[in-house]
């Protein structure tokens, strides 16, 4: 008992040290308690407190419109507002519209008093001032940058696009046009922005030249005399402040994705060639296809591009069934260009050559590679190529795998079963080396800079290569201004070049955001300098226009009375020829004539230009195939005689015999008939009469037109008479060659009776 009631007693001293606990507890959290009521009290307080301002502050803006002048004229928030939507290319009667819709939706305000169409327009124009005055800026204070311009005609006019790349970037200098495209105009050109940009930093036209390192384009000899010319000039300027030691080198860099297109134009020629050389191949050989055998496009480049169109047919997806289900010519040329085992060859051939070679060189222009360590990639590839073009190569010994990479840090990606394919083609390897060789022909014509002893064809200086660190290594950037052109035409076919220009400087310098990061007061001051300058640059560009228009409208004129006095010229020479030709008896008809003429000419001279007379007779009034080479005076007169016995095929012994047709002159006109017999060496000939007095068709006369005819006045024999279609009269597919023959022989024989 004892101990139940000690057990007991304990269990109650701990119950009431718990319950002591549990009552501090509560006490301590009644206090918290007191506390968050008074912070509730204190926070309702300042909730409605802030309540009753927003209720103020909405009811203060509920109809405010937002301000969008500064006294009586725009501000300069609105000014870069809309400087910003024309570099986004906005037009300008839609910049108020985006503007009102912006605040409208966005900050349920609406704008008051916006410009009108002539207003955004003169405010645009104090953007292209803007624009000139942040690359003139930044030309003023990087310490180097090229030069980069590239020249095209758009729409009967001649445009050329200048930019500059710097360390901080590449700006645009927007486009400029030129009544022509030469040397000298571009250079021109050149040196008017340059001087433009130093007199709005006010600063001398020799420093920015001291900064100019290098010029950027492509290849074409008008940019390299470009080049050449503001090399002089630059120098001749420079010598003025320094002495000629202290003037650093111009470096005149050259575009290296040029390269391919040269790549391209060269494989197809040596194509071309090769197709002239074997039998038609592929849809070629068809004679359904024969009025495309002009045509100059390889049969492997056809085949590629024209498998491409049919594989993905431009319009609409739902036509694709009806074109690619039906059979048509162009899915019958492809399947006859695939079907044959040469055109596959070619096209082969380029596949091998286009992953190995051309897209590992791609890779490394598109990389970030130094202009002056170009020679470590074109060495390779020319000693590649060379070894590629050579009899005794076969890139089949290799396995797909196995074939070393140009580039170890570009290799290549050869589909496996692209190479198996190939292998499959007897010709394939054959092809290469001809591709190979036309682009080594390439490489050394365009690329020598870069090979051993050329100017970058070795360890660069590393100052020199601390100076250009910001040059590229290829003109897409000029390229890619074009394109932007190309743009701004189809949107705005009739803007100005002007309004073309400060769009792109615009948007491709990001003026705007440049602006932005000047402080108040220079922001206020670049913004007071456009205003006063926009009206005058726009009357400057105004009258540059005009004077470009003049002076295309002098050239064009120029071009064409030189082209009339040409043409005039022309026509006198084959007026001389004829009258030559003329004088000999007319136009040779068999070797005995021939040999005759040069019997009468006691000089080679004589006999030459006797022969060339005759030739070039040929080519102009009887419209025979004479090549160029073959009239030349420095070949022998040995060589012009087989020439001429080839072209008029006079070699051929035409058999006058029982049923060949002539065609017989009279002192009237010619007409063609049938040899029914032969008596003493005369015809007896069947003559069709003309269907009109001056027509070009026959039929047989109503009573039988039958003559005896001596041979001498048989100008033309052994031809074919075909019926009409309507089977009711004849004609003569060589009718236009007999009545020059005829106009021959009535001069020769009927002149003067």
């Amino acid at each position: 008992m004892k101990k139940k009631i000690h057990r007991l007693s304990n269990r109650l001293s701990h119950a009431k040290k718990f319950n002591i606990k549990l009552k501090q507890k509560l006490h301590s959290q009644n206090v918290d308690l007191e506390n968050k009521k008074f912070e509730t009290l204190n926070l309702n307080r300042e909730l409605s407190v802030a309540n009753d301002q927003l209720d103020i502050i909405q009811a203060e803006n509920q109809n405010k419109k937002v301000s969008t002048k500064e006294g009586f004229r725009y501000s300069d928030s609105m000014r870069t507002c809309i400087m910003d939507l024309h570099g986004s290319d906005i037009s300008a009667n839609k910049i108020s519209n985006v503007i009102n819709i912006v605040s409208n939706n966005l900050f349920d305000s609406v704008p008051s008093d916006l410009p009108c169409r002539s207003t955004i327009s003169n405010i645009c124009d104090e953007g292209h001032v803007l624009a000139k005055h942040h690359v003139s800026e930044t030309l003023a204070n990087c310490q180097q940058f090229d030069i980069f311009s590239d020249g095209t005609g758009r729409e009967g006019k001649k445009i050329i696009d200048l930019g500059v790349h710097t360390k901080s970037g590449t700006l645009s200098l927007g486009y400029k046009s030129v009544a022509r495209e030469d040397s000298d105009t571009v250079a021109q050109t050149i040196k008017d922005s340059l001087n433009e940009f130093a007199d709005l930093q006010s600063i001398s036209i020799n420093k920015l030249l001291l900064q100019l390192t290098a010029m950027m384009s492509d290849r074409s000899s008008v940019m390299k005399k470009t080049n050449e010319i503001i090399d002089e000039w630059r120098k001749l300027k420079l010598t003025e402040d320094l002495n000629e030691n202290d003037i650093s080198k111009l470096n005149f860099f050259y575009c290296s994705a040029h390269v391919l297109l040269g790549f391209h134009n060269e494989i197809t020629k040596l194509l071309k060639e090769l197709a002239k050389q074997n039998p038609p191949i592929g849809r070629d050989s068809l004679p359904k296809f024969s009025r495309f055998k002009h045509n100059s496009e390889p049969s492997s480049i056809r085949l590629i591009r024209m498998a491409s169109e049919v594989l993905g047919p431009r319009g609409d997806e739902k036509n694709e069934k009806i074109f690619c289900g039906k059979s048509n010519d162009k899915l019958q040329s492809v399947l006859a260009d695939i079907k044959c085992p040469d055109v596959l060859s070619h096209v082969s051939a380029i596949a091998i050559a286009s992953m190995i070679l051309a897209e590992p060189f791609w890779n490394v222009i598109n990389s970030d590679e130094h202009y002056l360590d170009l020679y470590k990639f074109i060495i390779p590839l020319r000693d590649r190529l060379v070894d590629w073009s050579s009899n005794d190569f076969n890139v089949f010994d290799f396995n797909y795998d196995e074939i070393p990479s140009l580039y170890e840090q570009y290799p290549h990606d050869i589909i496996q079963k692209v190479f198996n394919k190939a292998k499959i083609h007897p010709k394939t390897n054959d092809i290469l080396k001809i591709i190979c060789s036309s682009m080594l022909t390439i490489v050394k014509k365009q690329l020598n800079d870069h090979l051993e002893n050329g100017v970058y064809g070795s360890l660069p200086d590393p100052d020199l290569k601390s100076r250009t660190s910001h040059s590229k290594l290829t003109n897409i950037p000029a390229e890619n201004l074009f394109g932007d052109l190309d743009f701004y035409f189809k949107r705005k076919p009739n803007a100005t070049l002007r309004h073309h220009s400060a769009i792109s400087m615009l948007k491709r310098n990001k003026t705007i955001q440049w602006l932005k990061t000047k402080t108040e007061n220079s922001r206020k001051v670049l913004l007071l300098k456009a205003r006063k300058s926009a009206k005058s640059l726009k009357s400057k560009e105004i009258a540059y226009e005009k004077s470009v228009m003049e002076a295309r409208k002098t050239h064009l004129q120029q071009i064409k009375k030189k082209k009339q006095q040409l043409e005039q010229k022309k026509k006198m020479e084959i007026n001389k020829i004829e009258q030559s030709v003329r004088l000999m008896g007319g136009i040779v008809r068999s070797r005995k004539d021939v040999d005759l003429l040069l019997q009468l000419s006691k000089t080679i001279r004589l006999k030459k230009e006797k022969l060339r007379n005759q030739l070039l007779y040929c080519k102009h009034f009887m419209n025979l195939d004479v090549d160029k080479k073959d009239i030349m005076w420095k070949n022998t007169v040995n060589q012009m005689k087989d020439v001429l016995t080839l072209t008029l095929k006079i070699d051929k012994q035409k058999v006058l015999e029982k049923g060949i047709w002539v065609a017989v002159s009279y002192e009237d006109n010619w007409y063609p008939g049938e040899i029914m017999d032969i008596i003493d060496n005369a015809y007896t000939v069947k003559f069709l009469k003309r269907k009109s007095m001056r027509g070009n068709t026959f039929i047989w006369p109503n009573k039988d037109d039958i003559d005896s005819i001596n041979e001498k006045f048989i100008i033309y024999s052994d031809f074919e008479i075909m019926p009409s279609p309507g089977l009711r009269h004849w004609l003569i597919p060589d009718m236009d060659e007999i009545e020059i023959l005829h106009k021959q022989f009535v001069e020769k024989y009927f002149e003067n009776c």
